[in-house]
């Protein structure tokens, strides 16, 4: 499971920042709390896990949420993405 959490954090950090690389700094644009679709691909561009994501964000670095992706296709190589669960973490530039 912390596994799946890892991957789940890191996957909620790439959704939420817009990185752009200005000289040496980056910045980070957060999108707003709220209700996100999810969707992942196999390699042929077909659907194989689907579901919904929900962040809160508590404050300029800090984020709590839950995410339920269902696996919509069955698939050896499906990965960790798909299940239950909680997730908090901050975003550090």
């Amino acid at each position: 499971m912390k596994n799946h959490l890892k991957y789940i954090l890191f996957l909620v950090i790439v959704i939420l920042s817009d990185c752009e690389k200005d000289g040496s700094s980056i910045e980070y644009k957060i999108i707003p709390s709220g209700n996100y679709s999810y969707q992942s691909y196999d390699s042929l561009d077909i659907l194989i896990v689907n579901g919904l994501l929900q962040l809160k964000l508590l404050d300029s670095i800090n984020i709590e949420g839950t995410w339920k992706f269902n696996r919509i296709k069955n698939s050896d190589n499906i990965g960790p993405q798909y299940g239950t669960g909680k997730l908090l973490g901050s975003i550090s530039a």
